[in-house]
């Protein structure tokens, strides 16, 4: 059971959580009682999808200075956006 606790104190970061893949592994991270923070450029993009063990914060892949705070206290990180690119906003 300690592991467990252990494990579920680990914040993750997935990247893509709007998306088809990413949004189900959010829910499956959810599921599992992890304690989950999505980078997002549009925070309505989750209204309402997300549970209360899920915390939302503003950020874009492009721009380093707002990625600190996104993977500040994280354990483990999903890439599952598509390739960024600078003229897609």
């Amino acid at each position: 059971m300690k592991h467990l606790t252990e494990q579920a104190a680990r914040r993750i970061r997935p990247t893509g959580a709007t998306g088809y893949i990413g949004g189900r592994l959010l829910g499956k991270l959810e599921e599992s009682g992890r304690p989950v923070r999505c980078m997002v450029r549009r925070a309505e993009a989750l209204s309402g999808r997300t549970t209360s063990q899920t915390e939302i914060v503003y950020g874009e892949v492009l721009e380093p200075d707002c990625l600190h705070e996104t993977f500040a206290g994280v354990t483990a990180a999903y890439y599952l956006a598509s390739s960024p690119s600078k003229t897609s906003k």
